[in-house]
């Protein structure tokens, strides 16, 4: 005779709740560690996936989840592990539940990140960002701080579009026709000497499909007749906020609009993506410590932006 496992005593599982705000989010699985220890163990990761869903509270928002090849049903289950979470209409509740085997039960810490890809500024991080700098006279102290000083770092772009296919631009130039209503049905943006700490990660909506990629992968379809029609493209990494991607996406509507802020952008009515142009510079600007507002103290729990440790 079969004897059926009683799951309940055989797996925990908790679940944590989080207020996201509108806009797009990288969730990492960065590992599991010894309850206690210093730093999360990649190696040898004990086996306590990591499910995430929209949370059954009643708030204006919604999640879309966009899963890259290898993640299913939303589960971050090994390091390395991540997803790309879209908020939008208003704010949503994150759930985010651990299923841990009974014997690592309070034996085992959990270690994920949530990144948010808006481009950190002293607003969104709720901190100044300062440079060291040496004592100047007021006047380039005034300078510093209405303008930056930025270089242009090498981007290529390769897209397919309808009727022509595969066209390759340079930085800062136009692929596709901004006055044309010729489909860009995919773009691959290609940073080959990308710095360290940073990368362009994209989201689009292209026929009936949430598609997702990174630097120096394509983004879109070929030759499905697959109109895009909503496009998200952010820098993300720990050295963000050190360089500003300047971007901009024009639809068959006229419409034109900025890339890189929270939400993805989209087309008016029937509207499809015609063309896109990308440019990355190294921003040094540079900020007088005197102008920097001290933030109040806030919970890492409410940063968009942060480690979460939980106790499996």
């Amino acid at each position: 005779m079969t004897q059926h496992l009683d799951l309940n005593e055989a797996i925990q599982v908790k679940t944590s709740l989080k207020v996201l705000p509108p806009g797009m989010y990288t969730i990492r699985y960065l590992g599991t560690r010894p309850t206690g220890s210093v730093e999360a163990n990649g190696k040898r990761s004990a086996n306590i996936p990591l499910a995430l869903s929209q949370a059954p509270i009643h708030m204006p928002g919604e999640i879309e989840f966009i899963c890259p090849e290898g993640v299913s049903h939303q589960t971050l289950s090994a390091p390395g592990d991540y997803l790309i979470a879209h908020v939008k209409r208003g704010d949503a509740v994150l759930a985010a539940s651990k299923y841990a085997p009974k014997p690592l039960a309070g034996k085992v810490d959990v270690q994920w990140r949530i990144e948010s890809l808006q481009q950190p500024t002293a607003e969104s991080n709720g901190a100044a960002v300062k440079t060291p700098q040496k004592h100047a006279a007021p006047s380039t102290k005034r300078a510093s701080l209405q303008a930056a000083k930025t270089s242009a770092l090498p981007v290529k772009l390769t897209g397919h579009i309808e009727h022509r296919g595969d066209v390759t631009v340079g930085s800062g130039e136009w692929l596709g026709d901004p006055k044309g209503k010729a489909r860009l049905e995919g773009l691959l943006i290609e940073w080959q000497d990308s710095p360290a700490g940073v990368e362009i990660i994209g989201a689009c909506r292209a026929g009936n499909q949430t598609l997702q990629a990174k630097g120096n992968s394509y983004l879109g379809t070929r030759r499905q007749a697959a109109p895009i029609t909503q496009l998200a493209l952010c820098l993300s990494g720990k050295n963000a906020a050190l360089y500003h991607l300047d971007a901009e996406a024009v639809f068959s509507d006229g419409s034109r609009h900025a890339l890189g802020a929270k939400e993805a952008v989209q087309a008016n009515a029937e509207g499809h993506l015609v063309a896109v142009r990308v440019a990355v510079t190294a921003a040094m600007a540079t900020t007088a410590p005197s102008q920097a507002t001290p933030s109040p103290a806030r919970s890492a729990w409410l940063d968009p932006q942060a480690t979460y440790i939980t106790k499996a």
